[in-house]
């Protein structure tokens, strides 16, 4: 299949069906079957257009009569081109307009790909320092267009974080986020890892939140590497991180994770209590259970995997827990730097939606504490309604940690982490 009909594919998928790209590439042949150049170029240009899909069809509109008219068969294609003029320059632009005409007979466009062709021409002549950004009296509008962000996020960041941080999420959210790399350190030390990667050609870096069991890497597939195959390491966000480091397990201790899937903190857990806590992970989802047994083979670590509601456990049926974690069902907003798409994919009510199971869950967590235990409550998302607003409507706790870790701050995904426990 050529190349550029794939995205185009993936593309359309996602205005279409809301499809996760990572998701979908992994088990695609097509994709799969590309060589390494145009699978390299296919993956810069699918999520070049996702993160900038409104700077994208600003630059479009300029060229057309009527733009809401326009279809998104042929809208997709002209953000394709206008991705490669503006942020690629490698792509020659006879080859870019040529390309978008091939796709538009290929899908049997018709007559749009006369205008494809018309359009295509004047918006190869944009490059980077020609775009057109609209007047920045309306700052939530100007920031949405240069960042892509949908208007009412950034309205709502705007008045929530102010400016300044609103715009470093904003820049952040663009950038490629490092790998993490965090050891097992029940298998090898940090410095050892280390090593064996350096000797295998990767770069490695120091990272600021969890510097005593992970590290940052620049390029070269850890996924292939034998230290992650034999589970001595693998690939997890610092927040993730910090959140189990926080909860502290510790051998003897009966721990919870109420929402486990897909498994990356439930085998940190397992992990940092030397796999001699009794360590309980539920999830209501069968499948995404898998994904949490696969990881805990990998690691090493016995936990008792329960398919189940964690808003219905009982301390009758399960007893009580010295450490809980949950790490609660939200909007992912703090993920937008990883998952591009989720920007397009939440609205301001999702935020409203997702809020009574958070109650639920955190109300429920809090029964199954032992006397002293601690719960950590975790959200990949930094949005007021889903942390801090969750938390202070049980005036039965005590907040002893709380930590907003923004992108911009840490070069992390957005986290949000509370350690609290019961009164008295």
């Amino acid at each position: 299949m050529n190349f550029r009909v794939f995205v185009y594919n993936v593309l359309l998928a996602i205005e279409q069906q809301h499809i996760f790209v990572n998701d979908y590439l992994k088990d695609n042949n097509d994709f799969n079957n590309m060589n390494i150049k145009d699978q390299s170029l296919a993956y810069n240009i699918i999520y070049g257009v996702i993160q900038n899909k409104l700077l994208l069809d600003y630059q479009i509109d300029q060229f057309l009569s009527k733009p809401k008219r326009l279809s998104i068969k042929a809208r997709v294609i002209l953000r394709m081109v206008a991705y490669q003029s503006i942020f690629l320059d490698t792509i020659p632009n006879h080859a870019n307009c040529s390309s978008a005409v091939d796709i538009a007979k290929i899908k049997r466009l018709g007559k749009l790909s006369g205008l494809i062709n018309a359009v295509s021409r004047k918006i190869v002549k944009i490059k980077f320092d020609k775009i057109k950004l609209p007047d920045e009296k309306d700052l939530a509008f100007y920031l949405s267009i240069k960042y892509s962000h949908p208007k009412w996020l950034v309205k709502k960041w705007l008045n929530q974080r102010g400016t300044e941080n609103t715009v470093k999420t904003l820049e952040i959210n663009n950038k490629v986020i490092p790998t993490t790399v965090r050891v097992n350190p029940t298998k090898i030390t940090l410095e050892k890892a280390k090593k064996v990667l350096i000797d295998n050609g990767l770069k490695t870096f120091k990272v600021e939140l969890t510097p005593e069991i992970a590290f940052n890497v620049d390029k070269g597939s850890v996924f292939k590497t034998d230290l992650f195959k034999s589970g001595k390491i693998t690939i997890q966000d610092q927040g993730a991180i910090k959140a189990c480091i926080l909860l502290n397990p510790k051998s003897g201790e009966r721990v919870l994770d109420m929402c486990s899937a897909p498994g990356g903190k439930t085998a940190l857990i397992g992990n940092l209590s030397n796999n001699e806590c009794d360590l309980y992970a539920f999830d209501v989802n069968k499948e995404r259970l898998n994904d949490v047994e696969k990881i805990c083979k990998r690691m090493d670590v016995k936990a008792k995997i329960i398919k189940g509601d964690s808003a219905n456990i009982t301390n009758k049926e399960y007893g009580y827990f010295d450490k809980v974690l949950l790490d609660a069902p939200c909007t992912g907003l703090g993920t937008i730097r990883t998952k591009p798409e989720v920007r397009w994919y939440r609205n301001r009510e999702d935020i409203l939606k997702v809020t009574p199971l958070q109650k639920e869950l955190l109300s429920n967590g809090l029964k199954l504490l032992d006397k002293n235990g601690i719960l950590v409550y975790v959200t990949c998302s930094n949005e007021r309604e889903e942390t801090f607003d969750i938390i202070e409507t049980f005036s039965e706790i005590e907040i002893i940690k709380s930590i907003q870790l923004y992108p911009f701050k840490f070069n992390t995904e957005g986290f949000f982490i509370a350690v609290i426990k019961r009164r008295g």
